[in-house]
């Protein structure tokens, strides 16, 4: 019977599926988030409100398309979109992560070439 109330009129399915797909990639966005802050602060917090801006015009989107506003079915579906991100798709996302780290670590760079944040050539410029 709550199933059947949830969803009783037409397109709320499509709706709950759309708001999904949005809590997917909102889900993705939080994750960037959060590599983005142990990196760089400021970058991170400008990412956290373009994040806003994306799940508000996300939100905004859906409502215009299904001509209906946020309901419980659409915050269940952005829940439950950022919940299968995080359970599903960022492990390997993290564990790719990790490897390229742990590859761009295991080789340095060759003789004669510096690595890019090397500050050592800017002070023999500064010399010149």
């Amino acid at each position: 019977m709550m199933l059947e109330t949830l969803f009783a009129h037409q397109q709320q399915e499509q709706a709950f599926l759309s708001l999904m797909v949005c809590g997917l990639v909102l889900g993705a966005m939080l994750h960037l988030s959060i590599a983005l802050r142990r990196h760089h602060p400021v970058l991170g917090g400008v990412w956290d409100g373009l994040t806003a801006l994306c799940c508000a015009a996300m939100l905004f989107g859906v409502m215009l398309r299904y001509h209906q506003g946020l309901r419980a079915y659409g915050a269940l579906g952005i829940l439950l979109g950022i919940l299968l991100y995080l359970a599903g798709l960022s492990q390997p996302i993290a564990a790719l992560s990790r490897l390229l780290q742990k590859y761009k670590d295991s080789h340095p760079p060759k003789a004669g070439k510096c690595p890019m944040d090397d500050e050592s050539n800017l002070h023999m410029d500064e010399e010149r």
